[in-house]
C-alpha cells in the first residue's frame, strides 16, 4: 500500500503513518520508527501541518509506550503547538492529559519541559566527572546530547595535540542504521572559531551553503559546539536530524554548552591522566651514560636559545648528530619527560612572566614563544598550569 500511494502527494504521509501504527502492532518497533520519521518528513515536504501533527502525536505516543519519556515530551509537545495554532482542541487537550498538565497557554508546557531538561542536564552533569572509562564517558556525553536536543545522530571529535589534528572518535548512528554523514568543513570551523553553529536547514543557509559537505550530502537541522572548559577548546560535537528542520532550539543550545563544559573537562582530566600514566613507564634497563648526559644538556642548552623556532626531537637530534630515536630516549632518561613535553613545558614557563607583568597582547606571547596558534598556546598550558593565559594574568594583575 505504501508504494501505490508514493505518487499521491497528499496521502503518502497518512500511508506511512499507518504502516508505522500497524509495525507497531506486529512488534517491529525499528521499521515503526522508520515510518514514523518518514511520515514526519513527507508533511513537513508538502506543509501538511495537520498530519504533520497527528504524525508526531502518534510518534510520541510509541515513543512514550518504548520507555523513551524524554523524547516523547518533546515530541508531544512539537504536535501541541501546531494543534495549538490549528484550533484544534481534541488533540492539544489529550496531551496535556496524557502528560498530567493544567490547561493553559504553550507557555506553560515549554516552562515545564525547560526546567526538567535544565534538571536533567545539572544531574548528567555530575555524573559525567565520575564516569571512570574514558570511552564510556564520550558515549555518554554523545548520548546524553541527543537526548538533550532531540537529535538523532551525534559525532565527537577531538584534539591530537601531539600530532596536531582533530580526529573524529566517536558517532552514535541513526536508529534505523542509516549510514551517518557530517560536514568537516562545519566541524572544522566550529573549532578553530569556538563558537557554536546552528541551523534549522543547512541547505538554506547562505553560510553553510558553499561548503560542498553541505551542499553534496544535502545536510538540514544540525547543532554544532565546542567542547570548552574555560577558555580551552579540545573538542567538538556536532548533531544533526536530518529528517526534520527546525529541530535544534537556542535554549537546548545553552543547555548543551552547559552539559559538554562538564564533557570538556571530564575529558580533558582523563587524557591528562592517560598521558601521566604512560610516560611514568621507563624504557626497561635503559641507561644514560656520561656522553648521553652531554648530549641531553646540549640539547637543553639549543632549546632555550632557539624556542622561536620550530623544533623537533628530529631537528634537534640532526643538531646533535645523533639518531633520533637514541636522542628520545636518552632524553627521556635523563629528565623525566618526553621531548615534547620538555619543550612545551619551557615554552610554557617562558610566558608567565610576560602575562604576568607585561600589557603585550596573548597572542603575541604566545608567539614570541615558539606557539604556532593561540588554539594550541592556551591548550597546552592548561595543560601544565591548570588554568588559561587569561585567567594567570588576571589573577597575577
Amino acid at each position: 500500500a505504501v508504494g501505490h500511494t508514493k505518487a499521491w502527494n497528499h496521502s503518502y504521509d497518512v500511508s506511512l503513518r499507518a504502516n508505522a501504527k500497524y509495525c507497531t502492532l506486529v512488534s517491529k518497533q525499528k521499521k515503526a520508527e522508520h515510518f514514523f520519521k518518514l511520515s514526519i518528513k513527507h508533511s513537513i515536504k508538502i506543509n501538511r501541518r495537520y498530519e504533520h501533527a497527528r504524525t508526531l502525536y502518534e510518534y510520541a505516543a510509541f515513543l512514550k509506550d518504548q520507555g523513551r519519556i524524554d523524547e516523547a515530551k518533546d515530541v508531544f509537545f512539537s504536535s501541541y503547538i501546531i494543534f495549538n495554532e490549528l484550533g484544534i482542541s481534541k488533540f492539544r487537550d489529550s496531551i496535556i492529559k496524557i502528560l498530567d498538565l493544567q490547561p493553559g497557554s504553550e507557555d506553560v508546557f515549554r516552562e515545564k519541559i525547560k526546567n526538567e531538561k535544565t534538571q536533567f542536564t545539572i544531574k548528567k552533569s555530575q555524573e559525567l566527572l565520575h564516569i571512570p572509562e574514558l570511552n564510556d564517558i564520550m558515549h555518554e556525553a554523545l548520548s546524553v546530547s541527543m537526548t538533550i536536543t532531540g537529535a538523532s545522530g551525534s559525532h565527537l571529535f577531538l584534539y591530537d595535540e601531539d600530532k596536531e589534528k582533530l580526529f573524529h572518535v566517536m558517532s552514535r548512528v541513526h536508529i534505523d542504521g542509516s549510514e551517518r554523514d557530517y560536514s568537516i568543513n562545519v566541524v572544522e570551523k566550529v573549532f578553530s572559531t569556538g563558537c557554536e553553529i546552528l541551523t534549522s536547514n543547512a541547505m538554506e543557509d547562505k553560510d553553510l551553503l558553499n561548503y560542498k559537505s553541505v551542499s553534496i550530502k544535502q545536510l538540514k537541522s544540525i547543532l554544532c559546539v565546542p567542547l570548552r572548559y574555560n577558555e580551552l577548546v579540545n573538542g567538538v560535537c556536532y548533531l544533526d536530524n536530518p529528517l526534520v528542520r527546525g529541530v535544534f532550539k537556542e535554549d537546548d543550545a545553552d543547555l548543551l554548552k552547559l552539559y559538554l563544559s562538564n564533557a570538556a573537562l571530564a575529558i580533558e582530566n582523563k587524557l591528562l591522566y592517560e598521558k601521566l600514566k604512560s610516560s611514568s613507564k621507563e624504557d626497561a634497563g635503559f641507561t644514560a651514560t656520561d656522553q648521553a648526559e652531554k648530549y641531553v644538556q646540549q640539547a637543553i642548552d639549543y632549546l632555550r636559545k632557539n624556542l622561536k623556532e620550530k623544533l623537533s626531537r628530529e631537528t634537534v637530534a640532526k643538531e646533535l648528530n645523533i639518531n633520533a630515536d637514541y636522542f628520545g630516549k636518552i632524553f627521556k632518561t635523563s629528565t623525566g619527560k618526553s621531548f615534547k613535553e620538555y619543550l612545551n613545558e619551557m615554552r610554557v614557563k617562558s610566558t608567565l612572566d610576560k602575562l604576568a607583568y607585561s600589557d603585550e597582547k596573548i597572542i603575541d606571547i604566545a608567539f614570541d614563544a615558539g606557539f604556532e596558534s593561540l588554539r594550541t598556546f592556551y591548550r597546552i598550558f592548561y595543560r601544565y598550569m591548570g588554568e588559561t593565559p587569561s585567567s594567570y594574568r588576571e589573577k597575577k594583575s
